[in-house]
């Protein structure tokens, strides 16, 4: 196993203020400087890795970004460029031991090096410099290693929803779902966290925004919350991560078919109302 480098975070709070002070995200290339005061490694067992392999992720994540637009103020999609990261990181063999999430890729002073010290340009292309060149809170936590760092929610995402190598559609679940669709399931943690949950949620998130695509997206996402609130309250009494698979997608299609259900109805209501209310007024009218 490899150890990978640690930010603390004393110093990375001293670094984002330079970072701040640009205005330039291409003058934050580290130019294959990858070591800084205050980087330092876990002591267990392993050999701290090498310059190149940081060098490959940082070559291989800059390359897509310039497919994005990178360094363009008005770039393309910037959803498409952070599926592209997904898969990068999710071959990367240094965050990963036999399939599996290593140690040192939950640390997140390690997110805190990868975003600050050898990435800050393309974090600041994605994420912008703070208007006033002092960080901001919510422009930090883009750079500090966290649930909002900008690669490790990415990798988040990862480890919820890659139904992994022998999926004819490994990331098919992360290329199509939205922005706001990763914090709406991924932010609850006792659905997201866990990708054997995670993943038939995701999916049947997606087959019902398929199904009911003639519906508003406000509509849709009343079906996903209501449906969420629904197997979290089945989660206290029965626990979902050791159903059988094939009974926790059916337990998920129903409570999501049952909410569809109920949505559906309360359009129709709506309808009806605005009918019955229109022939009121007309009637009205005609009485004048």
């Amino acid at each position: 196993m490899n150890l990978l480098p640690q930010l603390s975070s004393l110093k990375a709070k001293v670094i984002l203020e330079d970072i701040a002070s640009e205005s330039n995200c291409e003058a934050l290339d580290p130019k294959e400087n990858f070591k800084v005061e205050g980087i330092f490694y876990v002591p267990t067992g392993g050999q701290i890795i090498k310059d190149e392999s940081l060098s490959i992720l940082r070559k291989d994540i800059l390359e897509k970004a310039k497919e994005y637009g990178y360094p363009s103020t008005s770039p393309k999609s910037f959803l498409d460029f952070e599926f592209e990261v997904a898969k990068i990181l999710s071959k990367w063999p240094h965050l990963w031991i036999d399939e599996k999430p290593s140690g040192e890729s939950f640390r997140n002073e390690f997110w805190s090096y990868l975003s600050i010290v050898l990435m800050p340009d393309i974090v600041t292309w994605r994420w912008g410099f703070p208007s006033d060149g002092e960080p901001t809170k919510s422009w930090s936590v883009r750079f500090i290693g966290g649930g909002r760092n900008a690669f490790q929610r990415i990798f988040r995402r990862i480890l919820s929803l890659d139904r992994g190598s022998s999926h004819e559609d490994r990331y098919g679940l992360i290329r199509d779902l939205k922005e706001d669709d990763f914090s709406n399931i991924l932010e609850r943690t006792s659905l997201g966290s866990n990708s054997r949950i995670a993943i038939p949620l995701a999916e049947e998130y997606l087959a019902m925004r398929q199904r009911r695509k003639d519906i508003k997206a406000s509509y849709q996402l009343k079906i996903y919350r209501e449906a969420t609130k629904d197997l979290r309250s089945y989660g206290v009494v029965q626990s979902l991560d050791v159903m059988y698979l094939e009974d926790l997608q059916k337990l998920i299609s129903e409570v999501f078919m049952n909410r569809e259900d109920e949505v559906l109805r309360e359009i129709e209501e709506s309808k009806t109302g605005l009918v019955s209310s229109a022939k009121s007024l007309i009637k009205k009218v005609i009485k004048r």
